[in-house]
Order: C-alpha cells, then sequence, then structure tokens
C-alpha cells in the first residue's frame, strides 16, 4: 500500500506541476483515493452495494472535486494526454 501510496502522489504531483490537478495536499489526495477505492473492492468482493449506487460516478465524482478537475473531467476521454 504504502508503494501504491508513493506513485499515486507522483502521479498527482506532476498533474499539479503540469496544471492539471489543483491541491495543496496530493499526500491526503492519494490517501483518500486509496481508501476509497479499497473500501470499493472491499464491498464489491462481498456483494454489499449489488446495484445500490453507481460507484464509479461516486468515486470519480469525488477525484474530480479533490483535484480541482471539472465535473466529467474523470469521464473516458474526459482528459486529454
Amino acid at each position: 500500500m504504502k508503494r501504491g501510496h508513493v506513485r499515486l502522489v507522483a502521479l498527482i504531483e506532476r498533474g499539479v506541476d503540469e496544471q492539471r490537478f489543483v491541491t495543496d495536499d496530493p499526500s491526503s489526495v492519494a490517501w483518500y483515493l486509496l481508501m476509497t477505492l479499497d473500501g470499493l473492492i472491499m464491498y464489491t468482493s462481498i456483494g454489499v452495494n449489488q446495484g445500490l449506487v453507481d460507484v464509479t460516478r461516486a468515486v470519480t465524482a469525488s477525484t474530480e472535486q479533490d483535484l480541482g478537475l471539472a465535473p466529467g473531467s474523470l469521464a473516458i476521454g474526459g482528459l486529454a494526454p
């Protein structure tokens, strides 16, 4: 998990440097995203969600907000390379 965090922080910092993301705390955003994905994996594996929530939309919406992105930016094809 720590290696994943380090890699994700580097990715977020690169996005900030390239002015694609806006955050003062890449480390916290990375931990939050990792915890969100970990919970999603757990709930999916035990079958809790069963279509009650559009988890893709929930995760992308919160990530967009945390990174200062416009709504819909993380949709397929939303961010240009």
